[in-house]
Formats: structure tokens, C-alpha cells, sequence
């Protein structure tokens, strides 16, 4: 079995050895921290190296008065993009709490109290996005052969501006929590020839384009060509097998009137996460598992009946 590396941040010390005496039982690597400076301090800013880094945070919002509180310490661990998932747990769970730390890149939100044996599988759920990122970004770890080395080409591609990378961030964590398998240009590759070369690769064999649409998308040139480029292999495919689906995001008047949003109000179905980011978020992954269990209910129809269950094509891996 997996064991999986977990760190609980909460300042409730009857809460925190609570959690951390139960995952030390089910066979969980786990730490705790009543400090989200500490936290950072002993974990994040220490040179820790990867393959140490935990595979989970579980964070809850209201830590000590006058210090660092939860969803400040998702702000800052998200804009780092670290590896590890982040699950929230909290008694002052508002709706919009939850939806502002989900839109950050939190993967759930679990209001107190819970039942930690309904939690269980949550966490190992989580805890294995986190690990299989962990070990992708290692560098000739200890088991090369576990990084995920498809990291690159993927059916997703998420097309966004420099300039919009902690929304983008978020998103793109999201849809990884649930298993949606994403490209994204930050830490995959450096910027040079070799990014534009990797980057009209991937735009060229995924099968959903996700524009992260704001004004400062519609200000790129390279965003603004990455969505061309992707919206021309539809037009010349006979049969096309490709989903561009636009998420908009804080548009001024003057961007909604831009000719690229004209052409996505007129011709594609969006998501709008503006103001619910939730809702818009939910309506996305339906439409992308739905374009993708339809992918593989064609490929088993081409394949004829003459194939066996066992040989059927898998879903999209869940990684992260």
C-alpha cells in the first residue's frame, strides 16, 4: 500500500491530534502544524526537497487570530504551485468561503464536524493526485518509472495569459482533482523556441482547447494564436474530434465586444466563472467528461463488436 505523505494545518489542538493519532493508524505519513507560518517556513521555504513534499494538505480556514489564516495560506501555496493537494476543512465554512478556496485551487471543501471514516477515502483519493504531481517534478527521483511521463501530451489544453496564472492555476487544479488530465505551459517547459515548438504540439493533439478568456487573453498574441490554431483543426477535419470550450472571467464591456468573444457567444457554448465560480465550474467538467466518455464510446463503436470488455479503451487516467 501507498503511503501517502500528509500535513494538517489546524490550530484546534484537540482537532489536530484527532487527525493526526487516526492517518497515523490507517498507515499515513502525517505531520501537523497549528501555524500556517510555520508551515511554510519548515516545508515550503526550507529547500525541502520533492520527493519530501507532502501529498496532501489538509487546511483549515480559521487559524489563530492576527496570524496567517487558511485562505491566505492557499493564496500563497497556490501561487507557488506547489505539488500537493489541498483539501479544506473548516467549521466556518460560508458558501463563499468554499467557493473562494476551491477557486484558488483547493480540491474540496468539507465543512466541521465530519466523519473521518467517510474522509478516509477522500484523502487517499486526493493524496494520489498530489503524489502522482510530486513525482512528475522530480528530476531522476528514487522511481523514475512512477513519473507520469505523458505529462506533456494531454487531452486537455489550457490556454491562458502570463498575466491571469493564479486563476489559471486554480482552474487548471480543479480540473485535475477530478481527474480531467491537463497541459499547461508553466513548469512543464522554458520559454525559447522550444516552448513555441511544444506548445503547437499540444495545441495540435489535444482534444479540448479550455480558454481561460479575460482581457489580458484577448491582449496576447500568443493566446489569441494558440486559440486560432486550435479553432482551424476543426474547420479543415472532416470528422472533428476537438472541443473548444471558452471560460470566461472578469470581462470588461470592451472585451465582451472584442471580435473573439462575438465569435465564442455566437458559435460555442462557455462557462462563466465572474461571479459563481462554482457554478461555472461545475458546468465545465460536466461538459468536458461528457465529450470524453463520448470519445470512448466512438472508439469502442469503431472498434466493432468483436471486442471484449477488458479491451476496451480506459478513460482519461486521473493525474495530475
Amino acid at each position: 500500500m501507498t503511503k501517502y505523505k500528509v500535513v494538517v494545518v489546524d490550530d484546534d489542538e484537540g482537532v489536530l491530534q484527532f487527525l493526526l493519532e487516526f492517518l497515523a493508524l490507517r498507515d499515513f505519513d502525517v505531520r501537523g502544524y497549528a501555524e500556517a507560518e510555520r508551515l511554510l517556513a519548515e516545508v515550503f521555504d526550507a529547500g525541502v526537497p520533492v520527493q519530501s513534499l507532502p501529498d496532501l494538505l489538509m487546511v483549515d480556514l480559521q487559524l489563530q487570530r492576527d496570524r496567517m489564516q487558511g485562505m491566505e495560506l492557499i493564496r500563497e501555496l497556490t501561487q507557488r504551485d506547489v505539488p500537493s493537494e489541498i483539501l479544506v476543512i473548516s467549521g466556518a465554512l460560508a458558501s463563499a468561503d468554499q467557493a473562494d478556496a476551491i477557486k484558488l485551487g483547493a480540491a474540496k471543501a468539507i465543512p466541521k464536524p465530519f466523519s473521518v471514516f467517510n474522509l478516509v477515502k477522500t484523502i487517499e483519493n486526493l493524496a494520489e493526485i498530489g503524489r502522482k504531481r510530486r513525482l512528475y517534478r522530480l528530476e531522476g527521483g528514487n522511481q523514475p518509472q512512477e513519473v507520469d511521463v505523458t505529462r506533456l501530451y494531454r487531452p486537455v489544453f489550457l490556454s491562458n495569459s502570463s498575466k491571469d496564472q493564479g486563476l489559471a492555476t486554480g482552474l487548471r487544479r480543479n480540473l485535475e482533482a477530478n481527474g480531467i488530465s491537463v497541459w499547461y505551459a508553466p513548469n512543464a517547459i522554458d520559454v525559447g523556441e522550444a516552448w513555441r515548438r511544444r506548445v503547437k504540439e499540444s495545441v495540435d493533439q489535444a482534444s479540448i482547447f479550455v480558454a481561460l478568456i479575460t482581457d489580458n487573453y484577448l491582449a496576447s498574441g500568443a493566446c489569441m494564436g494558440e486559440f486560432d490554431r486550435f479553432r482551424s483543426r476543426i474547420e479543415v477535419a472532416a470528422k472533428p474530434q476537438a472541443l473548444i470550450l471558452p471560460v470566461l472571467a472578469g470581462l470588461s464591456e470592451d472585451g465582451r465586444n472584442s471580435d473573439l468573444c462575438r465569435l465564442i457567444f455566437e458559435h460555442y457554448q462557455y462557462a462563466d466563472v465572474s461571479l459563481r465560480f462554482s457554478d461555472g465550474l461545475t458546468v465545465l467538467l460536466g461538459r468536458i467528461q461528457t465529450f470524453l466518455d463520448q470519445q470512448v464510446d466512438a472508439k469502442a463503436d469503431s472498434d466493432g463488436p468483436s471486442r471484449t470488455a477488458s479491451a476496451m479503451p480506459p478513460r482519461p487516467e486521473k493525474i495530475a
